[in-house]
């Protein structure tokens, strides 16, 4: 008679075998989309950027569809905090073509716009298309009235641009964003960090 407690195993085996590494997921996000739903499609997609960021894991890649996107009320700004990709299954933001604008004046100031941070690894962040620098029309991905609030006196305001923060963050990647509106321009900072492609 057969070992029922090896059948077990054995049958428990195989399923796991036959099921593989999880599937990586597509998630949408647009502005008059709906956060009670998973964001699986374009024709469902989330509200906000911090939501999705928040629901990705290695694989998966974020869509953010045309329109104004904002700080979702509450939050300090739009942050990959502890956000674990993989070299093989980066966790990817980009776009599903033009118009996508990111407005960043509801952030708090002294935490940056767009925040990469606490161990994130394997991000990428892609504004998509193939942007010429000297045509801002041709940036499929806006990032907006970004500020960061700096050391002032001896003549400094006080507030310089930041529009992109990775700090404590390894193996990023961000590309094809344009900054207007944003105290100096497009800048991003960086502070202890390995393996930065900008």
């Amino acid at each position: 008679m057969p070992n029922r407690s090896l059948c077990v195993r054995l049958a428990w085996l195989c399923g796991c075998a036959l099921a593989g590494p999880a599937q990586a997921a597509s998630i949408y996000v647009a502005p008059g989309g709906n956060d009670s739903g998973g964001g699986a499609s374009p024709s469902a997609p989330l509200q906000w950027i911090q939501t999705a960021i928040n629901k990705s894991k290695a694989g998966d890649t974020i869509f953010v569809m045309p329109g104004t996107h904002t700080v979702k009320p509450g939050d300090r700004n739009i942050t990959f905090s502890s956000k674990k990709g993989a070299e093989a299954a980066p966790i990817t933001l980009t776009t599903t073509g033009p118009g996508v604008v990111v407005d960043l004046s509801g952030a708090e100031i002294g935490w940056g716009g767009f925040r990469i941070c606490d161990g994130s690894e394997w991000i990428v962040v892609d504004g998509g298309g193939n942007p010429n620098p000297f045509d801002e029309s041709s940036y499929h991905f806006t990032l907006l009235n970004a500020g960061y609030q700096a050391a002032s006196g001896n003549g400094r305001s006080g507030i310089v641009c930041r529009p992109v923060t990775i700090q404590e963050a390894s193996h990023v990647i961000v590309r094809n964003l344009l900054g207007k509106r944003s105290m100096g321009g497009m800048g991003i900072f960086g502070a202890h960090t390995r393996n930065i492609l900008v």
